[in-house]
């Protein structure tokens, strides 16, 4: 019996390791191609960056280091340096020069295992190796010298992201996939933490959302013609936002430690900082007040107490109002400032909160 028991819990122990090798060489498989599609969606981004014009993206081009990824049934990948290139519109050539770099851009997912649910983490440091040179010649103007100075002061240098996606279905629009998002940018003026809930509805009937997301990857790459996977052309809408910004320390404070300006700079800078609040509210609120009514003047003065540390939290948050009207995510893109005020007065419910220090 003994002996008997013994021969089980071997061929137990055997079938676990053969499984546990299967399932490593399996998974080893899967990570190669993760790693592959991620680099080959890199490079295509690129060309078709560098043979855009640059008013389409923003950028005239970017370069990066390949994607190593790793893990066994969650995965990381990691780039050491993604570089922006932008054109200095302040020169008469267009000067094309390194203006955003993000070091260390790590993209992790996470519930491969899951049915319906995938999550992805980004985390990266950000850097401005130019900043001082993209609002041009500072000598004369100590607007322009402030911006070339503090740029990484108002900037985030560090970003993490976290994004949820759970697959559903709905009784009116089937195969919904919420996207819900949450940031913190983390600069030396403020904390900002944003929330983001998207809904999607591709055309697309898939056992398991990897499926779905693939497919979607699979026409962005230019493997599949199906122009509705498309990422533009699949039915979208913003169910909610939520931004919330915490100061750091006031203008003024900032100003007065601010050793890369001359004291004559600084005192300029103050009295246009106070003269510009002034114009914002005053040129601000009637033009917002025929988009958001009431809630003009209190974002206004919202935006002002932040500016001046007056507050500990400023906190905006848009709700749709009615069922989600799926409509594709170029028809949002090609409005323009006031188009979509109007869009967004129509169809959220816009709160503003402030928390005093």
């Amino acid at each position: 019996m003994n002996r008997l028991v013994r021969r089980i819990v071997f061929i137990g122990a055997v079938i676990i390791v053969i499984l546990l090798v299967v399932l490593y060489f399996a998974s080893r498989k899967m990570l190669q191609e993760v790693e592959l599609r991620l680099n080959q969606g890199m490079e295509l981004a690129r060309i078709q960056v560098e043979q855009a014009q640059s008013s389409q993206y923003g950028i005239q081009r970017f370069e990066y280091l390949p994607f190593q990824c790793s893990g066994l049934m969650d995965y990381k990948c990691k780039s050491e340096k993604i570089t922006l290139y932008m054109d200095d519109f302040t020169t008469n050539q267009h000067d094309v020069h390194e203006t955003i770099q993000f070091r260390n851009f790590t993209l992790s997912s996470e519930d491969i295992k899951s049915k319906n649910r995938l999550s992805f983490k980004v985390k990266t440091d950000i850097e401005y190796p130019t900043g001082n040179r993209f609002f041009g010649d500072s000598a004369k103007e100590p607007l322009i010298a402030f911006f070339n100075y503090s740029t990484d002061a108002f900037l985030p240098n560090q970003l993490e992201c976290e994004q949820d996606y759970l697959y559903k279905v709905d009784e009116d629009v089937s195969h919904t996939i919420t996207a819900n998002t949450q940031c913190n940018f983390i600069s030396q003026m403020f904390d900002t933490h944003l929330e983001v809930v998207n809904l999607f509805a591709p055309n697309i009937e898939r056992a398991h959302i990897i499926g779905i997301l693939y497919e979607i990857a699979m026409a962005m790459n230019g493997d599949s013609d199906k122009e509705e996977l498309q990422a533009q052309n699949i039915p979208h809408e913003l169910d909610s936002l939520k931004l919330t910004i915490q100061p750091k320390q006031s203008f003024q404070d900032f100003l007065a430690h601010n050793e890369k300006l001359t004291m004559e700079q600084k005192n300029t800078l103050k009295t246009q900082f106070e003269a510009n609040l002034s114009l914002m509210k005053l040129v601000g609120k009637p033009f917002l007040a025929s988009y958001v009514g009431s809630t003009s003047s209190i974002l206004m003065q919202g935006i002002s107490d932040l500016m001046q540390n007056g507050i500990k939290e400023f906190d905006m948050q848009l709700t749709l109002k009615n069922p989600p009207n799926f409509q594709p995510l170029k028809t949002l893109k090609n409005m323009n400032i006031r188009e979509w005020l109007t869009y967004l007065n129509t169809n959220y419910t816009i709160t503003i909160n402030t928390t005093q220090q």
